[in-house]
């Protein structure tokens, strides 16, 4: 028996990130590589080198490099949204092309954003009632997280949970969907770093970035990622 439940994770400056239970999926194991810079090529534009995420050089997005077994480079940054928008899949710690170990995307995003770390909570609505709950990322935190669930709806240790977070992606303030129990750090990441510095330049920086947004979506929908609607609150 699967019992539904609408979460939320909401940061104390009033950003809001959300979650929903799900199942655990099993995991490959993992292939540690080394992730080494790419030399820059004073090539011709034909053979100059791109991150195959945004197609873009190295440059204004910070230096190249190739973390993984593939022939293919990547900005750092780049490459952490793409985790982020799998956190809970197998491309989140993995390459999906040559199933290498990836580095964790978390240090790199929270540098690369300058986001503001506050105390991270979870908004629990259920049966009309909204219950709102602070929360630690790692194992122990996700466990919890579980029973604080449990007691708080009163749901008996045998009744399974299908979840998916509704977050806001650090920096961008994206909407994104993570589904099941195996994004839960994932999703306390992100309501644990601040999108709001508190300046009025905040919402329209938010809002210059949602073109670039909907290409960087289009392009995780081909390849089977998920991101949030315009309808999620």
């Amino acid at each position: 028996m699967v019992l539904p439940s609408a979460l939320g994770a909401v940061e104390p400056s009033s950003d809001v990130a959300a979650a929903e239970w799900g199942d655990r999926s099993p995991t490959r194991p993992l292939r540690s590589t080394r992730s080494a810079p790419v030399p820059s090529r004073g090539a011709t534009p034909d053979s100059e080198d791109v991150c195959w995420i945004c197609l873009d050089p190295a440059g204004a997005h910070g230096p190249l490099e190739r973390p993984c077994s593939c022939p293919r480079s990547v900005h750092a940054m780049c490459l952490a949204r793409w985790q982020l928008h799998s956190a809970g899949r197998d491309e989140e710690r993995t390459c999906r092309f040559c199933h290498s170990e990836l580095r964790d995307w978390k240090p790199v995003m929270t540098e690369a954003t300058g986001a503001r770390v506050v105390t991270p909570y979870m908004r629990v609505s259920f049966n009309g009632k909204t219950y709102k709950v602070q929360v630690q990322p790692g194992p122990e935190g996700a466990v919890a997280f579980e029973k604080q669930i449990r007691s708080l709806l009163q749901l008996p240790e045998g009744l399974e949970f299908d979840v998916i977070f509704h977050c806001r992606a650090p920096g961008t303030g994206d909407k994104l969907q993570l589904q099941g129990l195996n994004a839960f750090d994932a999703a306390v990441h992100c309501a644990s770093l601040s999108n709001k510095p508190g300046s009025s330049g905040a919402t329209g920086e938010r809002k210059a970035a949602k073109k670039p947004a909907s290409a960087w979506s289009r392009l995780l929908s081909a390849l089977g990622c998920r991101s949030g609607g315009a309808s999620d609150d």
